[in-house]
């Protein structure tokens, strides 16, 4: 079924001030010939006049997703107007499962399968096995890996939605366990990432950047990091505002040249957190010199040569410092649990 065309959405959204220090209210406007505007919340003044901006299509535009406005970012909250909101009940749709995969050598594919199959994925994570709730997951064998898989989906009802989902799963070697779960219910579970801290494993952070999420390739590069022989302890789909990047990037100030752009970007979309199981030195060398043009001529096969295209978008943040491996993944897998 498509989804049925509707002159204006309306979205109440949120945008960080970082020179202020909060939030801002905003209101966002897509029309169907693909121009936007933004008002304040009581649409008394106008932000930005009404422009064309492919950046921001209306399948991006759902409550908790986050689009890129000409370098502001804004969360999407709610359906601003009754129109907009009765639009979105009968065209669009949601739903989340529960799966359970053999091994962690499966979570490319599964990734893969829902970024190419639905218009969103909403979230992703890993579940430590021992807190995996057995009437959600069923028995997880030795080495399985419990996953909570949340999808959007344009132009199909609630149904639909949730059968699509258990199938993708299945197709990509899961298996389905509980189908319709409220994902956030279970965000505060703990992160097979968490366990893996808990056990003292050596590790490093990766976080998959926001670029690579809108071209749908975050499967295709967590292949690729896992094809290098680098094991996967937990993941998580993150989104981060702008108090949280401000607060992780805050020691690369006048490390990186472009620190600040870098940190907006993360704020784009989602990112990937990665927790590798690698020494942060093993695996910096893997993803490549931060600069995307040096990291093709010295280092043609690593991750920011292939998929990175500037110094922002440069495919993948990885912990710099061999101190700061537990750190950083303590930051996103603990620290943040539940937050983003």
């Amino acid at each position: 079924m498509a989804a049925v065309a509707r002159d204006i959405l309306a979205y109440q959204c949120t945008t960080y001030d970082a020179r202020a220090q909060l939030a801002r209210e905003i209101r966002l406007n897509s029309f169907a010939d693909g121009t936007i505007e933004l008002l304040n919340k009581d649409r008394t003044k106008t932000i930005m006049k009404r422009i064309w901006c492919p950046d921001v299509p209306r399948s991006r535009l759902f409550p908790g997703s986050t689009v890129d406005v000409f370098g502001k970012a804004l969360e999407v909250v709610c359906a601003a107007d009754v129109g907009t909101r009765d639009w979105a009940a009968a065209n669009t749709s949601s739903s989340a499962c529960c799966c359970v995969l053999p091994d962690e050598s499966g979570l490319p594919a599964l990734i893969s399968a829902l970024e190419k199959r639905f218009t969103a994925l909403r979230g992703i994570r890993t579940i430590a096995s021992r807190n995996a709730p057995s009437e959600l997951f069923g028995t997880i064998e030795d080495g399985g890996v419990a996953v909570v898989a949340d999808i959007y989906l344009v132009g199909e009802g609630s149904a639909a939605a949730a059968a699509a989902l258990a199938s993708c799963v299945s197709a990509a070697g899961a298996r389905p366990t509980a189908v319709d779960v409220d994902a956030k219910a279970l965000s505060e579970l703990p992160n097979s990432a968490s366990a893996a801290l808990d056990n003292n494993e050596v590790c490093s952070l990766m976080l998959i950047k926001p670029h690579i999420g809108v071209d749908k390739r975050f499967g295709e590069v967590l292949q690729a990091t896992m094809d290098a022989g680098f094991g996967v302890a937990g993941l998580q789909l993150v989104t981060l505002d702008g108090k949280i990047c401000q607060e992780f990037f805050a020691p690369y100030s006048g490390v990186w040249n472009r620190q600040e752009d870098i940190a907006q970007h993360c704020k784009e979309g989602p990112t990937l957190a990665v927790q590798v199981r690698a020494a942060p030195g093993d695996f910096r060398d893997f993803c490549g010199p931060t600069d995307v043009l040096l990291a093709r001529t010295v280092r043609p096969k690593s991750l920011r040569a292939t998929y990175g295209e500037g110094a922002v978008k440069n495919a993948v943040h990885c912990t710099d410092l061999d101190d700061d491996g537990r750190l950083e993944c303590n930051y996103f897998f603990n620290v943040l649990q539940g937050l983003c």
